[in-house]
């Protein structure tokens, strides 16, 4: 990097921001002990480094240097840790004179990236913050992540060792990072280390109590300082060992998901180099952004500086030598910002998110009638919570698609996840199954979890048969029903059934599913309060594969001579679904490419219809109408 370039960035820069897992943070003090640490032990052999590094006394450090009040974007999880750790440490004699405990434990999850250790180091920092200004001493802060204590017998010790020094430098904070790491179940089995989970049970059930007891005397205000709270990350609460989940031990959760529309404009600003031209529009940023966690927000705004950066730092080339200021405004524009949304590749995968549908109403031909009903089930309670909570109105729970295939069922999900501007969670069946007894219920309830706090979210299960089918039996028209031979289905379906029944209480959670064969669904997915609302999506009539066909043809170069109505009204299209309409714009666009033009005539259209045949036989078309005139009896009876 030349001179010029350093310090345009620099100067982009500016100072650090507190944001989720923002990168210019750092990791706070945790950074800080890693490099004296390296300072330490610098020229010593690299046995030497291990050997002379006791955790449990690098773990004692300052409180960092970053409040809740710095936290942007996640304001009821910052109200409730503050409530279970800041305002317990600075009320802790009141406690003790009244004789009751507070959440000894608090377990922040969510995915990787989302800014769980940025939320416990500004928790500790307002602990700290809040005992000065009051006068109640110092905050005594260890932190450790779990892959420093080592493992087995080591790790149970250094536990031991960590809490015991806690409880003698009360009131004292302690943070476990990634505790996950250290104490889990995440493998295939579902076996967890019991051994170091067991003594971190005992080590929190020894920690300092203000409960009144019988045989006890009664705590007095003074007792106050002898409390201990322990804060720990994780991905998933059901990764740990379900008894540290009890009363008393971990018994307070605070979920962090990826962040919504509101939430992501406030990291983004916080997270933008303070040198920015006015033209950028945050709300086109956040649109485009559904699914990013915090550590991709602040990767985006740290990849606008350097683009920036690097365009305003190669007109230096051409300035006279000496030449140190930059002949153009140092500003990152909007420009700038979309050029970062190209090459910043967020997590997607490891949060479990699918990437923004690129996806809208313009590419769905016809089907007005079915985006009315997703219109008022899915997008008119995101857009306006409090008109359905003012009218008393339950939220719907989920909507069914279904038809034949190829009549845009998918599409007209992923078009609804674009408008909305929610998260987007694409489920694929296999992915919930696992050969391990637990496991695959397990990823259920981590599943929804994970919309849950993630909210406003869309949940889309395709091919819903495939995941839910019904349980046992014959079906109606003389089929037998899917099964297995070990029970992994059923109670798939049992876990998804019992989730769909709390998602009243799981907030602005979506569930859409897709199929070809609703009768094959168990009926119990479909009832009131679940997936109540079965939407058809059947083949296009002669009017609407015009407009199909008008969808398919946006981005494509036509000559004159196509007249696309006409196209649609052809009987050769009788039958054919929107995927054949676009195989036939498909195949009419290679025979331009063939003939080396630039755009399709009417005579490639025409070879093209006669190419293409319908997926759905007339006989099919026929048996998907019956099963929709018999689930409309239904519904009407």
């Amino acid at each position: 990097m030349n001179d010029g370039l350093r310090g345009t960035y620099s100067a982009l820069q500016g100072s650090p921001l507190a944001s989720p897992t923002s990168s210019r943070q750092g990791d706070g003090s945790a950074s800080a002990a890693r490099s004296s640490k390296k300072r330490r032990v610098h020229g010593t052999a690299p046995e030497e480094v291990v050997a002379s590094v006791d955790p449990v006394a690098a773990s004692r450090r300052l409180a960092p240097q970053v409040s809740l009040n710095e936290y942007v974007g996640y304001a009821g999880a910052v109200t409730r840790v503050r409530e279970a750790v800041v305002d317990q440490l600075s009320a802790r004699e009141s406690y003790a004179a009244l004789g009751v405990d507070g959440p000894r434990g608090v377990l922040v999850h969510g995915p990787p990236g989302c800014g769980k250790t940025l939320l416990c180091r500004a928790t500790a920092g307002s602990a700290a913050i809040a005992l000065a200004a009051e006068g109640g001493g110092e905050l005594s802060y260890f932190e450790l992540s779990g892959g420093d204590l080592g493992s087995g017998p080591e790790a149970e010790m250094n536990l031991e060792r960590l809490l015991s020094a806690a409880t003698t430098a009360a009131p004292s904070l302690v943070f476990l990072d990634d505790l996950d790491v250290l104490i889990g179940c995440g493998g295939g089995a579902g076996v967890s280390n019991g051994s170091i989970a067991s003594r971190l049970c005992g080590c929190l059930d020894a920690l300092p109590s203000f409960r009144c007891r019988p045989d006890a005397t009664p705590p007095s205000s003074s007792d106050g300082l002898n409390l201990v709270v322990v804060l720990a990350t994780v991905r998933t609460p059901d990764s740990l060992d379900t008894r540290l989940r009890r009363l008393g031990r971990f018994a307070r959760e605070v979920a962090i998901g990826a962040p919504d529309r509101a939430a992501r404009e406030a990291i983004l600003d916080a997270a933008l180099p303070r040198l920015r031209d006015h033209d950028v529009a945050l709300q086109d940023v956040v649109r485009a952004t559904p699914g990013w966690v915090g550590a991709d927000l602040v990767a985006l705004a740290d990849e606008a500086g350097a683009v920036c950066a690097r365009r305003v730092s190669a007109v230096f080339v051409a300035l006279p030598n000496g030449a140190n200021m930059p002949p153009s405004p140092l500003l990152v524009t909007h420009a700038d910002v979309l050029r970062a949304l190209t090459t910043v590749e967020p997590c997607f995968g490891r949060s479990g998110f699918s990437r923004a549908p690129d996806v809208d109403w313009k590419d769905v031909g016809a089907l007005a009638g079915v985006r009315d009903e997703l219109t008022t089930s899915i997008l008119a309670p995101i857009a306006d919570p409090d008109r359905f909570a003012a009218l008393g109105v339950p939220l719907p729970a989920g909507v069914l698609l279904y038809g034949p295939p190829g009549c845009g069922k998918t599409l007209l999900a992923r078009a609804v996840a674009r408008a909305s501007d929610a998260n987007f969670i694409n489920v694929k069946g296999p992915e919930l199954l696992n050969k391990y007894v637990g496991e695959s219920e397990r990823a259920v309830r981590a599943l929804f979890a994970r919309a849950s706090a993630s909210a406003p979210c869309i949940v889309f299960f395709d091919e819903v048969d495939a995941l839910i089918p019904r349980r046992g039996g014959p079906l109606g028209d003389g089929t037998q029903a899917s099964g297995d031979s070990n029970g992994v289905t059923d109670r798939v379906v049992n876990q998804l059934l019992t989730e769909l029944d709390g998602l009243e209480t799981r907030g602005q959670v979506y569930v859409v599913a897709a199929t070809n064969r609703p009768e094959l669904v168990d009926p119990a997915f479909l009832r009131p309060g679940r997936v109540d609302k079965l939407l058809f999506v059947p083949l296009p009539r002669p009017e609407e594969r015009v407009s199909i066909l008008v969808a398919a043809t946006r981005r494509v170069k036509l000559h004159a001579d196509v007249n696309l109505a006409a196209l649609g009204q052809d009987a050769r299209a009788n039958g054919f679904s929107g995927a054949d309409l676009a195989a036939v714009v498909r195949t009419a666009g290679l025979a331009a490419l063939k003939q080396g033009m630039n755009e399709l005539n009417h005579a490639h259209f025409d070879a093209a219809l006669g190419q293409i045949r319908p997926s759905v036989s007339s006989g099919d078309a026929e048996g998907y109408n019956r099963v929709h005139t018999r689930i409309r009896g239904t519904d009407s009876a």
